[in-house]
């Protein structure tokens, strides 16, 4: 299925293997994005989005010569990057469950596992570009909204009833057989 309304979009892929970036970059292509870069570092990555406004970054979790993580935290809350409100998405084909966390708490919107399928990549890019959660800035974090729905109003009204209380037993006396 081909996006509509994203064939603008500017996409970074930032992949050390060369042939996993092409695969991506195929997908991409194949859904309807047109203007896609490649770099196979982190550094090199940094100095495109110095000079370059992009809409979505897709990040390599598992190396380079700039850590992922400080390239997710320099990008998003360096100073001098042409926009660092971006779509950012990590890639990794050893997923546990801290780097997920370390990711997001880097500022990533989206932690995806590779081989990623066209259908997965598709749906969290389009999620990302086009209803990009808030962002927020303190001192220690800046990137998307890391909570998803908390504290939203239910929809319907509560139906759940409480459990029913523990009938009784009664303990019968041993019979002694005869």
């Amino acid at each position: 299925m081909r996006v509509n309304g994203f064939q603008s979009a500017r996409l970074l892929i930032v992949e050390p293997s060369y042939y996993l970036a092409h695969v991506i970059r195929s997908q991409l292509k194949d859904v309807g994005f047109r203007r896609i870069d490649v770099v196979a570092d982190t550094a090199y990555a940094l100095s495109n989005l110095d000079s370059l406004r992009y809409d979505a970054v897709l990040c390599d979790a598992d190396g380079g010569t700039l850590p992922p993580l400080e390239f997710a935290k320099i990008a998003r809350r360096g100073r001098g990057r042409t926009d660092p409100y971006f779509c950012l998405l990590m890639l990794s084909h050893r997923p546990t469950v801290r780097k997920v966390g370390a990711c997001r708490d880097a500022g990533a919107n989206a932690f995806l596992l590779k081989p990623v399928s066209a259908t997965n990549l598709r749906d969290k890019l389009i999620a990302g570009l086009s209803g990009p959660r808030r962002f927020v800035e303190s001192e220690s974090f800046f990137g998307p909204d890391r909570r998803r729905g908390l504290g939203c109003a239910p929809l319907a009204e509560d139906r759940r009833t409480p459990y029913p209380s523990a009938p009784e037993f009664i303990v019968a006396p041993r019979m002694i057989a005869a």
